[in-house]
């Protein structure tokens, strides 16, 4: 089974269509297949934009953050730079996921 963090079960996981966020970001459906099956890298620019998607759409944020960690491996990225952390404001939690680069 692939592992969760990936674009393709996590959009799965999530019940979202790979044509709505191909909608959303702009590009082809086949471009989000390729970023789903690992074929094709996530640009950089596209991975924050994935986030707003994934985070509005309701992923945990472990999930988010275990994503971002993966398309920072795949560029040669030391994951240790990402920092989650949830916050609370006005007695809700909110959870934030920070990249440090």
């Amino acid at each position: 089974m692939a592992p969760t963090h990936t674009l393709g079960p996590l959009l799965k996981e999530l019940f979202i269509s790979r044509s709505s966020v191909a909608r959303e970001l702009g590009v082809s459906v086949q471009t989000i297949h390729n970023w789903c099956s690992r074929r094709v890298e996530v640009p950089p620019q596209q991975v924050s934009r994935l986030v707003t998607i994934l985070q509005d759409r309701g992923a945990p944020s472990r999930s988010v953050a275990e994503f971002v960690q993966s398309e920072l491996e795949a560029y040669g990225i030391d994951p240790s730079l990402l920092v989650e952390n949830a916050r609370v404001r006005g007695g809700l939690n909110a959870d934030t996921v920070m990249i440090i680069t």
